[in-house]
């Protein structure tokens, strides 16, 4: 987290295979953290063989507009 604010990050892309546990786990407390420093979050779940790049695209340019 301290390296965020030292680097000032605008926004944080989270990605994670689909049904990992422990990222599942730890996630919560992760986008807590960057909401209390009012840094966005874009979390993003993928399967490991299936990859949808047209959405995962669109997402992301969607994300760096908000941003």
């Amino acid at each position: 987290m301290q390296k965020a604010m030292d680097n000032n990050i605008q926004g944080i892309i989270f990605i994670s295979l689909k049904f990992c546990d422990t990222v599942l786990y730890s996630f919560p407390f992760i986008r807590k953290e960057f909401a209390r420093m009012k840094i966005p979050v874009l979390y993003l779940e993928l399967e490991y063989n299936n990859f949808p790049e047209g959405q995962v695209k669109t997402r992301m340019q969607a994300f760096l507009e908000m941003i």
